[in-house]
């Protein structure tokens, strides 16, 4: 976990033919609550779904140059770019900040031939595939509802349901996450945003 005065907690797991990730949008600094509509889960493309957590303009910066390095290389090699190469490139760019190093945790989930995958960066660039995972000032926590509740190849609405869940028993008991609940699923039938209102 990444030790900042930035809170979240986001999460993600696979399901039968996909992955979805989850996390809420409280922004804070120190005490004091900056925003409750802090983008951290991100539709990158049809294919590709990321959450962060950490300092805001890190991972918010990371994402950009995530982006524009994907659409570079699927327009200059006419080819989709793999999701275990993805998580490579995030990997690099993460590694290239080592010296000064950007604050942030990345889930990165993809679909490749129907197949998803799933992986956890940290701040050095670290790679690590898993079936679910939880980042985050909040992450402790959600990750004992995954621990407790996740099953192998479960449905769409199910994984959907198990992520909020995950992510609202970590706002319960963490004072630094908060907010609406945005989600991304990618799978094999196509990829899509969804928002939780909280009150």
């Amino acid at each position: 976990m990444v030790e900042t005065f930035q809170g979240a907690t986001v999460v993600g797991l696979k399901f039968s033919n996909g992955a979805v990730i989850a996390g809420e949008e409280r922004m804070t600094y120190r005490t004091f609550i900056m925003s409750s509509q802090a983008k951290k889960v991100y539709l990158i493309n049809e294919r590709l779904g990321a959450g962060t957590a950490g300092l805001m303009g890190d991972t918010q910066n990371i994402i950009r140059i995530f982006r524009e390095e994907i659409r570079y290389y699927e327009t200059e090699i006419k080819s989709k770019m793999s999701t275990k190469s993805a998580a490579k490139l995030l990997s690099n760019i993460l590694y290239s900040y080592r010296g000064f190093p950007l604050y942030g945790e990345f889930i990165l989930a993809g679909i490749d031939d129907k197949k998803p995958t799933l992986v956890v960066l940290d701040p050095a660039g670290s790679v690590l595939e898993d079936e679910y995972m939880a980042i985050g000032t909040g992450g402790p926590v959600a990750i004992g509802v995954l621990e407790e509740l996740y099953q192998q190849n479960i449905d769409e609405k199910t994984a959907i349901d198990l992520a909020i869940r995950a992510v609202k028993q970590g706002v319960r008991r963490d004072a630094m996450s908060g907010g609406s609940i945005d989600y991304v699923v990618i799978s094999d039938r196509g990829s899509y945003e969804g928002s939780v209102k909280q009150i």
